[in-house]
């Protein structure tokens, strides 16, 4: 169903084309950028995968329920890996009926209430965490590694929503 879809020939035969860029070369990304300046917005990467570069598209294909695009039309293993045990985990869940219920029974933890109700929270650990970069560099004219501070303004974001206090 997919021969018409543009793309480099290796890639309509054989899932090594994108195995050699994303594995052994580990450019994929620069690749596929190419790729879609090459063939345009729809461009086949593996014979049965496309990948698709048409923002506009987003909506489409990610839409809830059944408007949208099935995640997967086998049960491929890529998607089980996972789930932990085999448990149910909204975000690899292929099923549409399951996933509108799971989608449900968590709604009411992301609707704007909820979230402006949590705003006083991540208020506070953004203050915290301006505070100890400023104590911790910018008055002392240190340098930061951002990456790691991220990390701990990551942890103290979820540990003080979930546990009511931050790490």
């Amino acid at each position: 169903p997919l021969k018409d879809v543009p793309g480099p020939w290796l890639a309509s035969c054989s899932p090594l084309y994108r195995f050699w860029y994303a594995v052994v070369k580990g450019n994929f990304h620069n690749d596929l950028t190419n790729l879609h300046r090459q063939y345009g917005n729809v461009v086949r990467i593996a014979p049965n995968e496309v990948s698709i570069w048409d923002p506009r598209a987003v909506s489409e294909i990610y839409a809830h329920g059944d408007k949208g695009y099935a995640k997967s039309l086998l049960k491929l293993p890529r998607y089980d890996i996972a789930l932990p045990n085999g448990f149910f985990n909204l975000a690899v869940e292929r099923d549409i009926q399951t996933h509108a219920e799971g989608r449900r029974a968590i709604a009411k933890d992301y609707n704007m209430t909820a979230t402006l109700m949590a705003e006083a929270h991540f208020d506070n650990v953004i203050k915290d965490f301006i505070l100890a970069l400023d104590r911790n560099f910018a008055q002392k004219g240190g340098v930061c590694n951002f990456t790691i501070w991220s990390e701990y303004f990551t942890y103290d974001m979820i540990t003080d929503l979930v546990f009511g206090e931050a790490y």
